[in-house]
């Protein structure tokens, strides 16, 4: 649910910009064509990372899985970084 107010709230930030560009035909379907490509690839890179590093399963682990991957990859100071930048 969280996902898809998230992606909600993306698209109508950056729908009000769409007269901005200088040719909108063109310039707003590619850009969201790129920008749906690079958060696909973020989402399914996280997601093989997650299912290989194991930080899955229960709700606690679940919910702090890309934690647990900063401390095991950076020790505490990419646990405590990871941990600010979610809570900004």
């Amino acid at each position: 649910m969280a996902l898809i107010f998230w992606c909600y709230v993306g698209w109508e930030a950056i729908t009000h910009l769409a007269e901005e560009f200088k040719n909108p035909e063109r310039d707003f379907p590619l850009n969201i064509l790129l920008t749906l490509g690079l958060v696909g690839t973020f989402y399914l890179l996280i997601s093989f990372i997650v299912v290989g590093t194991h930080t899955y399963g229960s709700n606690i682990k679940g919910l702090t899985s890309l934690v647990q991957i900063a401390e095991t990859s950076m020790e505490v100071p990419g646990k405590v970084f990871v941990s600010l930048v979610g809570f900004f």
